[in-house]
């Protein structure tokens, strides 16, 4: 099976990276083991709860961007404080919530502009924007390039997209 979460190795369980309910479970069977055989098991790095809740919003960003840009909406989804989750972001992230996810909107917008020929109002639309000039000056303020100099540079050549 791919990805149990923890590898057991002579003298130590290690926590490996795993997505969604795996990482769960094998946090639950690691805990299991521990209580059972106590000090048995030398090594054992268990993920802090911070780190647990960092790992459930970079998740849950990846999965949600696309509909919710709301620093409020993570926190309690993930049954947490703003205030708190922008801490455990910064920390692990080194950034604050809302740069994660203005950050996260431009990687979707990015994959949109190079590997899509819709036009700037399907792709503005598709991100959650009013209309092309208001993603478009998000897009500026974050990148530096306006989104057809983007897509100029890096995507679809001039005169291949749909419209604007």
């Amino acid at each position: 099976m791919n990805g149990i979460g923890f590898q057991l190795r002579p003298n130590s369980v290690v926590l490996a990276p795993a997505n969604g309910d795996e990482d769960f479970m094998a946090t639950f069977a690691l805990k299991c083991l521990v209580r059972l055989y106590g000090n048995s098991f030398s090594g054992i790095r268990l993920p802090s709860r911070s780190q647990e809740i960092f790992n459930e919003f970079v998740e849950m960003v990846n999965r949600k961007i696309l509909k919710e840009r709301r620093v409020t909406y993570y926190a309690e989804e993930l049954g947490i404080t703003t205030s708190h989750l922008n801490q455990v972001v910064q920390k692990f992230g080194f950034r604050t919530t809302k740069e994660w996810l203005e950050l996260a909107v431009c990687r979707e917008a990015k994959m949109l502009l190079n590997g899509s020929k819709d036009n700037l109002d399907k792709i503005a639309a598709a991100l959650g924007f009013c209309n092309a000039t208001q993603f478009g000056t998000f897009f500026k303020k974050h990148t530096g390039q306006t989104p057809m100099e983007y897509r100029n540079e890096n995507g679809i050549p001039p005169g291949e997209a749909e419209g604007k």
